[in-house]
């Protein structure tokens, strides 16, 4: 089923649950279909600046307004993440919530190029300054696997669907996708520097 609204043609895909904007430059945003009223009404366009994330935005009160904050309004201590890294993706599943939180002490070693970051349980990680200044907004703890030895370091997202899911901040750093895996070198998953990091494509995420 196609059509076209104002300036954006549509179409509802097989499976009836998603819709598929079609932007410029052959590009497709996607949404899902119990989203669509709000959106269909705008014009959606993409935006890509060198050194910036790419958005999908419309204009509102001659303001630049992302797809994912029209759709889920996060407040201002809120981040909207895309799980897939695909910021063309705004289906429910696919899109989550971080809350903001600058709890996590942390200390800054070597030259200011790597922090030491404390967590729970009286653990703590590395990670690279350069890697902090993104992921210290997020608030971070420590992830026991059930009936495994292993232990993570991760923050919680709250998703569009209602339901919560762990991010590992080893996946975040190397913006791991489900089919990959990553190791850590010397085998301390609490050493989250890059160069510690290796990502090997794998069925089984790390």
């Amino acid at each position: 089923m196609s059509n076209q609204y104002k300036t954006n043609i549509f179409k509802i895909l097989n499976d009836t649950q998603t819709v598929r904007i079609y932007l410029k430059s052959n590009l497709c945003a996607y949404v899902d279909l119990a989203d669509w009223d709000k959106v269909k009404g705008m014009r959606w366009l993409y935006h890509r600046c060198k050194g910036r994330t790419p958005f999908v935005y419309t204009i509102i009160n001659n303001r630049r307004v992302t797809l994912q904050r029209f759709l889920f309004e996060p407040t201002k201590s809120e981040r909207i993440i895309f799980l897939n890294s695909n910021v063309l993706d705004a289906r429910r599943c696919n899109v989550g919530k971080i809350v903001l939180n600058y709890g996590n002490k942390f200390e800054i070693l070597k030259n200011d190029r790597v922090v030491k970051v404390h967590l729970d349980y009286g653990q703590f990680t590395y990670v690279d300054m350069e890697d902090w200044k993104r992921l210290g907004r997020y608030s971070w703890g420590v992830h026991n696997i059930p009936n495994k030895p292993q232990k993570y370091v991760r923050t919680v997202v709250y998703m569009a669907n209602g339901t919560q899911r762990c991010l590992l901040m080893h996946r975040m750093i190397m913006a791991a996708k489900t089919r990959k895996m990553i190791i850590h070198v010397d085998s301390d998953n609490f050493n989250n520097r890059r160069n510690n990091l290796t990502v090997y494509k794998s069925k089984t995420q790390s």
